[in-house]
């Protein structure tokens, strides 16, 4: 299928660890480094020698403030310089993603500016990356740490992964309505405040269940797929700006095919009618589709009014896509970049 691989290391053999009886909070002594970055690229060797299988970016140490292994920001550091160097020893092109922390609740002041202080640790990553946990009830309540992550990964110009998207994972029953609607605002969250350009839901199988034992699916496969269905690999997310405080909105273009999407959330408790203006990015063909908690991905109406202009309703609780092509201008002046869209609600 010619698809990329991100793997993760969760956890090492009990003879690695100074502290084997542990099952989380366990230490992999420095001494230890050189081993473990050897079995690494062991693994990442036989996989393109054996399967064919170039892996390009990986994990050293999934949640590594003690879910499985513990490390202090100065210790990932020696990590990813022991690893990032026997990479190039062996000649893998391989780059490592990091912090990889269970929460922006771990400092990224901390954290990321200690790796990326590092030029050699830095030359070794491709992203910066964070999982969205410890969270209750509050879906917007890491944002401004988003945008923090995202400065810091700027200034090295590397990218910004959530490799896990979700609530608060013990947060059972979680193949509920209300559990999918709360995951779809944190989406929104890292697209948009976090400026994600890479993001995994936790979990498609497993515990956090998207399609049941039985195939049943379950809401969240409906609200993953307002994201995953229409907005295509290589889309570029524009400015979008809402109105109204409970209404979240999203936009992307994507030059090669042509095509625009446009994400809604309305997590009032009330319908919403909204003009949208599409300034910049002239839409044609519109499509909507609706998930709400008696929907599961429906076609619904979408009104153009003029140029770049529609109307759109939005019941309570609810996430609608709208998407459609760009319109090509006949005269001979470039246009310009697309830049915003702005919602208002009539």
């Amino acid at each position: 299928f010619r698809k990329q691989l991100l793997i993760g290391i969760w956890n090492v053999p009990d003879w690695m660890v100074s502290d084997p009886a542990k099952k989380d909070h366990r230490r992999l002594p420095r001494t230890r480094y050189a081993e473990f970055a050897e079995s690494v690229a062991a693994y990442l060797l036989w996989a393109r020698a054996r399967r064919g299988v170039e892996i390009r970016e990986i994990v050293l140490a999934n949640e590594p403030d003690g879910t499985y292994l513990e490390y202090s920001p100065e210790e990932l550091r020696e990590v990813i310089k022991t690893v990032g160097a026997k990479f190039a020893r062996e000649g893998l092109a391989t780059k490592i993603v990091a912090p990889d922390l269970a929460s922006p609740y771990f400092d990224p002041d901390l954290w990321i500016t200690t790796l990326l202080a590092d030029s050699v640790a830095a030359s070794y990553l491709s992203a910066i990356s964070y999982h969205t946990y410890y969270v209750e009830d509050n879906p917007d309540v890491w944002n401004a740490k988003f945008a923090r992550i995202a400065e810091l990964a700027a200034r090295k110009k590397l990218e910004v992964y959530y490799t896990e998207i979700g609530t608060t994972p013990w947060n059972i029953p979680n193949t509920s309505w209300p559990w999918a609607f709360d995951c779809a605002q944190r989406w929104h969250n890292a697209l948009t405040w976090g400026n994600a350009s890479l993001g995994y839901q936790w979990a498609l199988l497993g515990r956090d269940y998207v399609v049941n034992p039985d195939a049943s699916r379950n809401p969240i496969f409906y609200v993953l797929a307002q994201f995953f269905q229409h907005i295509p690999v290589g889309a570029v997310r524009v400015a979008a700006h809402a109105s109204h405080r409970d209404l979240l909105v999203s936009a992307f273009h994507h030059a090669e095919t042509q095509r625009a999407q446009v994400i809604f959330i309305n997590r009032a408790a009330m319908n919403l009618e909204v003009n949208v203006d599409s300034n910049n990015l002239p839409l044609q063909t519109l499509e909507a589709y609706r998930t709400s908690q008696s929907e599961k991905h429906i076609r619904v109406a979408v009104e153009q009014i003029v140029g770049q202009h529609f109307r759109l309703y939005l019941p309570s609780f609810s996430i609608t896509t709208v998407t459609g092509t760009t319109a090509t201008r006949q005269d001979s002046i470039p246009p310009a970049p697309p830049q915003e869209v702005i919602i208002k609600e009539n």
